[in-house]
């Protein structure tokens, strides 16, 4: 994600976690492109609320790398046998 409303990520975890059996599914991960919004900041609001959601963590980026980058990012911090996008 870059810049994107904490709501629409934030509805789009639930979403998965809600509707995911939980034998299917591994983690969450959420991968930041270098964000500059405020709440979307390392140890802003947004981090704050994840980290108490299961199954799910936030990876950031240093700099901008784009759609593909940031996917990148997030398949190099998975730790489960299957990557979905």
């Amino acid at each position: 994600v870059y810049n994107e409303a904490p709501s629409v990520i934030l509805r789009t975890v639930h979403s998965v976690l809600l509707r995911t059996p939980p034998e299917l599914l591994h983690e969450i991960i959420v991968s930041d492109d270098a964000s500059t919004e405020a709440d979307l900041l390392p140890g802003g609001r947004f981090e704050q609320y994840v980290q108490r959601l299961p199954k799910t963590k936030v990876v950031r980026a240093d700099t901008r790398s784009g759609l593909q980058g940031a996917r990148a990012l997030g398949a190099r911090h998975a730790t489960g046998d299957v990557v979905l996008f």
